[in-house]
């Protein structure tokens, strides 16, 4: 009988010992399956930022272009107002001009009005004209 229970608190040890074993690998098995899917989802993180980083990069670089395309056609446009305030000045230059020039053949021909008497203003006009380029060797008489 000794034999017997010695066999049997035996096959109990082994049993108890297969059970721990078991539920052992068994928690093995999950932590395993547990951290397989956090490195999973990690990996699928870590994937999902590659493409943003990507969409991002690609973002920026579009950015990138179209700011010196601005920068070339603001370059371009602030070329063209400077031409264009240089022409501005020269043309109020000549209108500056234009206009004393205006205001002495006005004087002039009041002073030729005045001492010729009242006559015609076409007729005295053209006259003092043709006059006036005979004198700077444009026209003839």
């Amino acid at each position: 009988m000794a034999f017997e229970e010695l066999r049997i608190q035996a096959e109990n040890t082994r049993l108890e010992i297969i059970f721990k074993l078991k539920e052992e690998i068994e928690q093995r098995e999950q932590l395993k399956n547990k951290y397989q899917q956090q490195l999973n989802d990690n990996e699928n993180e870590v994937q999902q930022f590659q493409q943003q980083y990507k969409q991002k990069d690609t973002e920026l670089h579009e950015t990138w272009i179209n700011l010196q395309e601005f920068k070339t056609k603001s370059d371009q446009l602030e070329e063209a107002n400077r031409h264009l305030s240089e022409n501005l000045q020269e043309l109020n230059a000549k209108e500056r001009n234009l206009t004393t020039e205006l205001e002495k053949t006005k004087d002039l021909l009041s002073k030729r009005e005045i001492k010729a008497g009242p006559r015609n203003f076409t007729d005295f006009f053209f006259r003092v004209g043709k006059k006036d380029y005979n004198t700077r060797g444009i026209g003839t008489a």
